[in-house]
């Protein structure tokens, strides 16, 4: 798992499928209540193709020197043709107190999560044809980092009485939840609100500390600096006279060490049919 700031991905089609392969990761006799979709492929190719299918935030899963390399819940998918076995070779990057699994499944059936304690290539037997589905989904991430949180945003103008828009960059590490009316600021990358009008921005801002100290905000308007926030682990309310223009909420002292980060590398797939040797 990357540092926080990973969303959802939307559509129905990854949500349901993320859900299915989550169940059959841990509960398999629970998969024929989540078998509603036709996965099985029209059509296939021996040897088979395998290509990402679907990842939770782009960048989760990454193709790499003829393999793929895993940060977090993701799959990859390819159709077999014939019955056969499925040779994976992957390297294990270790964090947590488990190791990477692969879960494997064809259409919805589940076939095998096996570990990956270190380097090693393990075989997995797949009965008939059908649409294969490799996922990882034990993501593991620790770290120390610095994090701040500002909720109840609102702003209230003369004539209007809200935002017009929000925006925390991606490569800030942070998100904003329109419906909660919350934000996180992780990296230096700042946030910007754009008011309706001249009006009052309040909010309620909290730090969590990462290497002894906690996060400092600094809220500007174009060239004019609003104020500076010392957050803490109490949560502060905080009032800004703002004009029209748009304002920026900045992360001054941005803090982030990983201390333990679950991945896997998948280095080769080979399938072999029933009756064909397995290439050396």
């Amino acid at each position: 798992m990357t540092p926080p700031g990973r969303m959802l991905a939307t559509g129905v089609l990854p949500l349901l499928l993320a859900l299915l392969l989550s169940r059959v990761a841990t509960a398999p006799q629970d998969v024929p209540a989540f078998s509603t979709m036709p996965l099985v492929p029209t059509s296939c190719t021996q040897p088979p193709t395998f290509a990402p299918g679907y990842e939770r935030r782009p960048g989760y899963v990454v193709p790499r020197a003829g393999g793929f390399w895993f940060d977090s819940d993701a799959w990859i998918e390819g159709a077999v043709c014939t019955p056969g076995t499925l040779k994976i070779t992957a390297e294990p990057q270790l964090g947590g107190d488990e190791p990477p699994r692969l879960t494997v499944v064809l259409d919805q059936e589940f076939l095998a999560a096996p570990a990956f304690e270190r380097s090693t290539t393990v075989s997995v037997r797949v009965e008939r044809p059908g649409r294969l589905l490799l996922g990882f989904f034990n993501d593991y991430y620790l770290a120390d980092v610095r994090v701040a949180t500002l909720r109840d945003i609102t702003f209230t103008g003369a004539g209007c009485s809200d935002l017009t828009d929000v925006d925390v960059p991606f490569e800030s590490a942070g998100q904003w939840f329109p419906e909660a009316r919350v934000a996180t600021l992780v990296r230096a990358q700042p946030m910007t609100v754009v008011p309706c009008g001249p009006g009052r921005l309040t909010m309620t801002v909290q730090g969590r500390e990462g290497n002894h100290a906690f996060p400092v905000l600094e809220v500007r308007q174009g060239a004019t600096h609003l104020t500076t926030i010392r957050t803490s682990l109490q949560w502060q309310p905080v009032e800004l006279n703002l004009t029209g223009a748009p304002a920026t909420i900045t992360v001054t002292n941005p803090y982030g060490k990983t201390l333990a980060n679950r991945n896997l590398t998948v280095q080769r797939l080979e399938f072999v049919p029933d009756g064909r040797p397995a290439v050396p």
